[in-house]
């Protein structure tokens, strides 16, 4: 039988795990990449009916024309404080743009509120990509202003 040689790991080699490196685009095409992903993310996971976990997407902002260092698009369920006062509680869902400042400051805004088919229509909507931007820009001046 064979000795472990241990000074030489019998001769593997041990590699460590490479990190993925996060897409790096202009603005515009990173926000048609990410509605993008993000309707076919939601079109999986969010249900007809129920709370569910938010499906995000997300991109590092390179655009120097705009005060956020992420931007992050995601498809939510309502909060709790609103079951009680929102018949459509349980049907309800958010797309909602958030902006994160370079210091971790968030602000963030709803795109649509409906079913799901409401909106993944919004989602494969062409103008939704200008909607956007405009929202982001919009959120972006709101942080600026913090």
């Amino acid at each position: 039988m064979d000795k472990i040689n241990r000074m030489k790991n019998n001769n593997l080699k041990i590699e460590g795990t490479n990190k993925m490196k996060k897409e790096q685009f202009s603005f515009d095409i990173s926000t048609d990449k990410i509605l993008e992903k993000l309707a076919m993310r939601a079109e999986r996971e969010v249900p007809e009916y129920g709370s569910f976990a938010s499906v995000t997407e997300r991109f590092d902002n390179k655009d120097n024309s705009y005060f956020a260092r992420e931007v992050i698009l995601r498809v939510r369920s309502l909060p709790m404080e609103l079951k009680e006062t929102t018949p459509d509680y349980n049907t309800a869902r958010w797309l909602e743009a958030v902006v994160v400042g370079p210091y971790g400051e968030e602000a963030a805004s709803i795109i649509k509120r409906g079913t799901k088919e409401e909106i993944m229509k919004t989602l494969s909507s062409a103008e939704l990509n200008k909607k956007v931007l405009a929202k982001v820009k919009s959120l972006s001046k709101d942080l600026r202003a913090l």
